[in-house]
């Protein structure tokens, strides 16, 4: 029988995240700095997570684990670099299957002590 314990999901996907943002922090940290360039000046736009994704991948920065652009994404949201919005948008990456992707507001990058 499946569990269903709200507070174990959260603490897993926490657990998760960190697992790959540790095995994935040269990379991580490669992209937010690359990511502070080719964002600056587009404070205010509207954007999701795949545009993250499709800007990253032209530049050849991949991850070594696919579940790395989730954690990306969840520090910038953190991070307050993207702002969630109430609206979604199909994916275009026919991988995706059109699945709904929530669409950010691009905040001004703000420095954070300790982050590259």
């Amino acid at each position: 029988m499946i569990e269903f314990d709200a507070e174990k999901s959260m603490q897993n996907k926490k657990d998760g995240m960190e697992k790959v943002t540790a095995s994935n922090l040269p990379w991580m940290e490669a992209v937010r700095n690359r990511l502070r360039i080719v964002l600056k000046g587009r404070e205010g736009e509207f954007l999701t997570g795949e545009d993250i994704r499709a800007t990253l991948t032209e530049l050849g920065l991949e991850p070594n684990h696919p579940n790395a652009w989730g954690a990306l994404i969840n520090t910038l949201i953190k991070k307050k670099v993207l702002i969630p919005t109430s609206q979604y948008r199909p994916m275009r990456d026919p991988r995706s299957h059109a699945r709904s992707t929530r669409i950010y507001i691009l905040n001004a990058w703000k420095s954070v002590e300790g982050e590259p």
